[in-house]
């Protein structure tokens, strides 16, 4: 397999891709600020509960249907089909993080 340099404007030209509105840019920070004091204050919570916080900064800055389903930690879902999944930790279980990852201020 072989990859071809593609500059970035050219790749942003090629495939008609458009910015996001600035209120939308302001709705993600929002939710993303969120997500991050409450995965913070909370990083010594079961994985079940950070899972769920994750969950919902998900659902409220991007809309996406996500939640857990049989053996699946957390997916998100598009026609009722998992097509992104999440295999999620708690911050406080140091032991399952490659590189002792898991550092949140």
């Amino acid at each position: 397999m072989r990859y071809t340099h593609i500059p970035l404007q050219d790749f942003i030209q090629s495939h008609s891709i458009i910015s996001p509105a600035q209120d939308i840019l302001q709705k993600f920070q929002q939710h993303l600020e969120i997500y991050l004091k409450n995965i913070s204050a909370y990083k010594n919570e079961s994985e079940e509960y950070q899972k769920n916080l994750l969950r919902d900064f998900l659902i409220q800055a991007f809309e996406y249907n996500c939640n857990t389903k049989d053996r699946i930690d957390l997916a998100i879902y598009e026609d009722s089909a998992p097509k992104v999944l999440f295999e999620v930790k708690s911050l406080s279980n140091k032991s399952e993080f490659i590189g002792g990852g898991g550092q949140i201020p």
